[in-house]
């Protein structure tokens, strides 16, 4: 028996059906998102630091838990926000530093980059932002 018996034949490729996604649909799977989310804190409430967006996120975290509605855990620690999403967030310029305060020795907190922070996102990414700003 030669080699080249042995090898299966070669069929055409087949067409892989893709799933489009609704606007609500693609809307509610972008708020799944822990950039996402630090992205929608900091354009609703301005400049805030890494405290503030963890308590912020405890705080939203333990009253969805009293009102029995489903909100995502994001973070498991503040180590984790600060070394998964804010690193990341930052390298990629989406986030910059708002600025440091010489006197107090403080950061004061980080704010969006708009010119980088929107540049990859789709329609329905960009839709929920821009409710945000019109707040």
């Amino acid at each position: 028996m030669s080699p080249t018996a042995q090898l299966p034949a070669v069929t055409e490729p087949t067409a892989v059906a893709v799933k489009t996604l609704s606007p609500e649909e693609q809307t509610a799977r972008l708020a799944k998102r822990p950039d996402i989310y630090i992205l929608r804190l900091l354009m609703s409430n301005g400049p805030m630091t890494s405290t503030q967006i963890w308590r912020t996120y405890q705080r939203q975290l333990k009253e969805s838990q009293t009102e029995r509605r489903t909100f995502e855990e994001f973070f498991a620690s503040k180590a984790q926000l600060k070394q998964k999403c804010l690193k990341v967030m930052r390298e990629s310029e989406r986030i910059e530093s708002n600025g440091y305060n010489h006197r107090t020795k403080e950061h004061l907190g980080w704010r969006v980059n708009p010119d980088k922070a929107f540049r990859n996102l789709r329609a329905p990414a960009k839709e929920l932002l821009r409710s945000l700003e019109k707040k």
